[in-house]
């Protein structure tokens, strides 16, 4: 749930303005796409990984190049700090690589091309080996 600050920043944690902005922050953004959908997961990661704020779209579309809340954490940024993203779909993929092989991987999400895939694979030494046995 958002706080007060929609009306300053598309934003998810209160108590910041531009004069208390520190630096060397970690700042988080989340966007889902859907109004039906929610960013809570996204949030909840983003604050589990230590974002000092988080600024979020809820229901804007990826391919929509003018976005509130993108806009207002590239325009928050200063020398020091670092931006941090959830991304659901990679987790989610990267769980089911660890289930099924990259073809049936592949089957299943909808990719043609194996090579877009393995952006989302990442099995590592250890896993593979664990297979072997």
């Amino acid at each position: 749930m958002k706080p007060n600050c929609e009306d300053d920043f598309a934003c998810y944690d209160q108590g910041m303005n531009d004069d208390e902005k520190p630096t060397g922050r970690k700042v988080g953004y989340v966007r889902v796409s859907d109004k039906d959908q929610s960013e809570n997961l996204q949030i909840d990661a983003l604050r589990a990984a230590g974002c000092d704020v988080i600024y979020g779209d809820h229901g804007v579309s990826g391919a929509i190049t003018k976005r509130r809340g993108l806009d207002d954490v590239l325009n928050c940024l200063e020398g020091g700090d670092g931006l941090t993203f959830h991304d659901s779909r990679h987790e989610a993929i990267t769980r089911l690589s660890r289930k099924l092989d990259v073809l049936a991987l592949a089957k299943m999400v909808g990719h043609t091309d194996i090579r877009v895939l393995v952006v989302y694979y990442e099995e590592d030494a250890e896993a593979l080996a664990q297979r072997l046995d």
